[in-house]
């Protein structure tokens, strides 16, 4: 009897034994199931969808507006996230865009132009950029005309326009203008002052907004044209007519421009500055111009 109930015991050791190791083997299988998942997605149904996922975000966050840019570069970081889960990631090329993504803030670069002449910046977040050079002429930056009688002492302003010509109204332009500016005696209508005290007229400093002939005191102004000065399409947008609480023009540098031609010294400034400022159009609608930049040659003898 005592040796029937030793080879139970040594029988029942030997079923757990072999089941142990049935189990082990099992659960390897699953594991190896699973990699091969991984390493195989386009057997992994899980994977196959990710894939899709993110393809159709991609899609949507490169054709996202400024406004969308957060919320649909949120939602493709989730499905780059969710492809690594499924389908793994052994070259580390979703991570790497996850990376680049970072915390999905929408950095806008403004634009910078190398052109002589120039009025660039963000418009409602949009690069904008007019200057010479191409299609865009450089308009002549003539005197704002100003009431007066000869021997009168008189402040005259300037308007430096840049617009396209080639193809016509089809890019925007801009005018930019330097009232009261110069204070010397008064001319007639079209002649110029050809005074020397003309260089010195745009001193470098910061300037309010002010609007054209209402003011006594140097400021400036900006008006804006969506697609050239006469286009049926085109908008007009100014500074007159609405809040401009933090506007600020900033002259940063100002140098002679002169030309002598017949014995006559024709007197000319560049001036280059920044600016930030609202635009608005008739219709009252908001345009908010920031890190607005300008380099434009204010000549005196055109009127």
């Amino acid at each position: 009897m005592q040796l029937k109930k030793t080879l139970s015991l040594d029988s029942i050791k030997s079923l757990l034994i072999i089941l142990l190791i049935s189990s082990i083997g099992l659960s390897c299988e699953n594991e190896n199931s699973n990699d091969n998942n991984v390493d195989n997605p386009d057997d992994n149904i899980e994977c196959q969808n990710a894939q899709q996922a993110t393809v159709q975000a991609q899609q949507d966050f490169e054709n996202a507006s400024n406004s969308e840019y957060e919320d649909l570069c949120a939602t493709y970081i989730d499905a780059l996230n969710l492809q690594i889960t499924e389908c793994g990631d052994e070259d580390g090329s979703l991570q790497s865009i996850i990376d680049e993504l970072g915390d999905c803030t929408l950095v806008i670069e403004p634009p910078v132009s190398n052109a002589e002449f120039y009025i660039t910046g963000l418009f409602n977040e949009e690069p904008i950029i007019m200057q010479t050079g191409g299609s865009y002429l450089l308009g002549c930056g003539g005197a704002l005309g100003v009431p007066g009688d000869p021997g009168d002492i008189i402040k005259r302003g300037y308007s430096v326009l840049l617009a396209s010509s080639t193809p016509f109204n089809e890019s925007p332009a801009g005018d930019m203008s330097f009232d009261r500016f110069y204070e010397g005696p008064y001319v007639p209508p079209f002649q110029g002052t050809f005074d020397p005290a003309f260089n010195s007229s745009f001193p470098v400093g910061n300037y309010s907004h002010t609007e054209e002939f209402l003011n006594t005191d140097r400021g400036m102004s900006f008006e804006f044209y969506t697609k050239g000065l006469s286009s049926s399409s085109s908008v007009y947008y100014s500074t007159n007519g609405g809040d401009q609480t933090n506007t600020v023009f900033t002259i940063t540098e100002s140098i002679p421009d002169n030309y002598v031609q017949s014995g006559q010294t024709f007197y000319r400034q560049i001036v280059t500055g920044t600016f930030n400022c609202m635009l608005y159009s008739s219709d009252g609608d908001p345009i908010e111009v920031t890190d607005g930049t300008f380099r434009l040659r204010i000549v005196d003898e055109c009127l």
